[in-house]
């Protein structure tokens, strides 16, 4: 049974996606963004759980609509990030991941992530363009990043987002 190596778990955590959630913190980032609001969760311990395991602790939390893959890059563990977004669909539970990565390279190397119905919010941290703004009522630090919604939800007649 795959382990999912991880830096922890934050629950109702109402600000990073328009539903309330946990966010499971990803082992690692590759990026090295000037700025980062995240570095330190580098220092915390990584710690090993099942999938279930995991999305077991997400739903004890009676608040949590779903998850939120962010904290560091979960496409540095791609495996990982598949698994857990699989099972929290066929749990029910909505799911946004963060990424650094721009649209175009992330469907370039995850194209079949974005056939499931979740979100993504693209665009690494970019402290030259902080300007504060909004996307589906989470804001967003810097003018480089989006959200884009994959499920059904929220797409208008011709399949567009609807921000």
């Amino acid at each position: 049974m795959l382990r999912i190596k991880h830096r922890g778990i934050v629950h109702e955590v109402k600000e990073d996606a328009p539903f309330v959630g946990a966010i499971i913190i990803a082992p690692y980032c590759y990026f090295e963004c000037k700025g980062c609001h995240n570095q330190h969760l580098l220092q915390t311990l990584i710690q090993k759980n099942t999938v279930d395991e995991l999305l077991d602790k997400v739903q004890e939390n009676k608040f949590n609509e779903g998850i939120i893959l962010s904290g560091l890059e979960w496409t540095a563990t791609y495996e990982a990030m598949y698994a857990l977004i699989e099972e929290a669909i066929a749990r029910e539970l909505k799911v946004m991941v963060y990424t650094g990565l721009s649209e175009k390279q992330f469907a370039s190397r995850f194209w079949e992530v974005l056939e499931l119905p979740i979100m993504v919010k693209y665009g690494k941290y970019d402290e030259s363009q902080i300007k504060e703004r909004e996307s589906y009522g989470v804001k967003l630090a810097t003018a480089n990043q989006y959200i884009k919604d994959y499920g059904e939800n929220h797409k208008d007649k011709n399949g567009k987002d609807v921000v």
